[in-house]
């Protein structure tokens, strides 16, 4: 029961200490369709924009691959952003993944604490 003047816990805390207490497996399985999910939605991002070069056109998979390549700051070269647009999702995609590793190294950092 809620009492009127105390305030309510946020939904992200609730999000975070549920993150806390669910299993390793479970955990792992979240964080990998979570990636996949990212990446797929960036991947959407840079075929529907286009200006990726050495993209195969019409190659949803390059793009998907070129969203992995900036969000694992691997960057092997042979495809690179060649228009604004694609410069603009690929920056966006650069600050979600920095906070996202952040959020996550914080996470593993309090399970094991």
């Amino acid at each position: 029961m809620r009492l009127a003047n105390k305030p309510s816990v946020g939904r992200f805390s609730d999000v975070y200490h549920g993150l806390l207490r669910v299993s390793w497996p479970r955990l792992g399985l979240m964080l990998v369709a979570g990636f996949l999910a990212v990446n797929a939605l960036f991947g959407a991002a840079y075929f529907l924009v286009g200006g990726i070069a050495n993209a195969r056109p019409g190659s949803y998979l390059d793009h998907f691959f070129f969203s992995v390549h900036t969000f694992g700051t691997i960057g092997y070269g042979s495809m690179y952003p060649s228009s604004v647009a694609a410069e603009v999702v690929m920056t966006g995609e650069a600050l979600v993944s920095v906070v996202m590793n952040a959020i996550l190294c914080g996470l593993a950092f309090a399970r094991f604490a």
